[in-house]
């Protein structure tokens, strides 16, 4: 444009109408790609629990208690510059929490656009029913023991992700027993974040 106008080119008119649209049209499809984008992700930050679970431009930010604002902002300044997510609902564990009927936590029962998973972070019973409860998703965080035989006698899942607040002791014994169980296993202390797009 510059050139254009100083040089009284105008015949570049063209070449920079065609940039114009050209760049217009990279940021609409990006702006498309984030608003239709729903998203788990599993972060992997040492010795920590932190899940976002992402909708559009939006997302919830579930974490343990001791993980501080400012880490948190830190460690996923990147990944929110990348989704182009701002408004942000950050949640602890444990914490009963219903927003517009797209993602509730009850029990440590998490739902997100129809994605059922369950967080075990502590040493619970879990029994036996009639029919097992179908989950998408199991996902084990803290530091205690759990009951893996009581788990899968009592769901019906085939994915289970050890994250980072999971100390490499017991992450062995989780890891051993999937693999005799034929079950998908992911830790994100060592394979990283693990990022899951639903529909």
């Amino acid at each position: 444009i510059f050139v254009m106008v100083k040089f009284k080119k105008p015949q570049l008119l063209i070449p920079v109408l065609i940039s114009l649209i050209f760049i217009l049209g990279i940021v609409t499809f990006h702006r498309y790609n984030i608003l239709k984008q729903k998203r788990v992700v599993i972060y992997s930050i040492n010795q920590h629990s932190a899940y976002d679970f992402i909708s559009g431009n939006q997302h919830v930010l579930l974490t343990d208690t001791t993980i501080t604002l400012e880490n948190l902002n830190y460690k996923l300044k990147n990944s929110k510059v990348v989704w182009g997510i701002n408004d942000e609902n950050t949640i602890h564990i444990n914490q009963d929490t219903v927003i517009n009927n797209s993602f509730i936590i009850h029990d440590n029962f998490i739902v997100f656009n129809n994605i059922k998973m369950l967080n075990i972070d502590q040493f619970s019973n879990y029994y036996n029913t009639k029919n097992k409860l179908s989950l998408d998703l199991v996902i084990v965080s803290g530091k205690k023991k759990v009951k893996l035989e009581q788990l899968v006698n009592a769901f019906d899942f085939n994915k289970l992700i050890i994250d980072s607040s999971v100390p490499p002791w017991n992450y062995k014994k989780i890891t051993e027993f999937c693999t005799k169980n034929n079950i998908t296993c992911y830790n994100t202390r060592e394979d990283g974040a693990i990022i899951i797009n639903t529909k």
